[in-house]
Formats: structure tokens, sequence, C-alpha cells
């Protein structure tokens, strides 16, 4: 009797052993698979500098209260003027500095939209015109 106890203590920890190697397997797969997703949404690849030409207007605010920008092979313009002759897109963020503040947008090609990051009040969406 005692011997067929221990045969089937035995079996229960190769059981319990197999089914914690296997979770942790399924564990190690999910976050493989997710990281592989989350790698290819967030990344935009090939997204010519052009595509962020023209005018920008800020969403979900009074048309009057729009904060607006244009974006050009020269530089950033705002209300007419030249605000910034240099600038950084990546295909996926624009970069560029006015009034000794970096403005940041992150670029959403799929919905060709722009999200302020910084400076930031507020959210601030923006649309191209």
């Amino acid at each position: 009797m005692d011997r067929r106890r221990r045969l089937q203590e035995l079996k229960r920890n190769k059981f319990r052993t197999l089914l914690l190697v296997g979770v942790i397997g399924l564990g190690l797969l999910i976050a493989a698979i997710g990281g592989v997703i989350r790698g290819t949404i967030s990344y935009t690849p090939n997204v010519p500098e052009t595509a962020i030409y023209g005018t920008w207007v800020e969403q979900n605010v009074p048309d009057y209260d729009a904060d607006k920008f244009t974006v050009n092979k020269d530089g950033i313009t705002s209300k007419g003027r030249m605000v910034s002759s240099s600038y950084e897109f990546n295909g996926k963020e624009l970069t560029y500095q006015h009034a000794n503040l970096e403005y940041r947008y992150l670029y959403e090609k799929r919905r060709h939209i722009m999200k302020r990051v910084s400076p930031q009040h507020y959210e601030s969406w923006f649309h191209k015109k």
C-alpha cells in the first residue's frame, strides 16, 4: 500500500509540475504576442514628411478660439507668421521650438490626426484642413 501511495503522489507532483510549466509557457507566449502587436500598432512605417504638410486645426473648441498652424518645407507658420523655420518629423512625432517652448505632436497615420503632447494645457487634437 505504501508503494502505491508514493506512486500516486509522484504522479500528482509530475502533473503539478507540467501544469505549472504549461501556465508559465502560455504566459510567456501571450506576453510575446502582445509585444509584437503593440510594436506593430505603435510603429508608423515610412510616413513621408509631406504627409503632415498643410494647415492643422484644433478640434472640439469654438472656431474663434481654435489653434491653427501650417506645416510646409520652409517651417511652421501660425496666425500668418513664421514661428519656426526648423522642425523634426520622424514619421510619428512632430517637434519644433517656439517662444522658448517645445511643441510636440503625435501623428496618427490611420486617422490622419495629431495630438498635442506639449505644451499641454488640456487634451488637444488637430485635423488637417
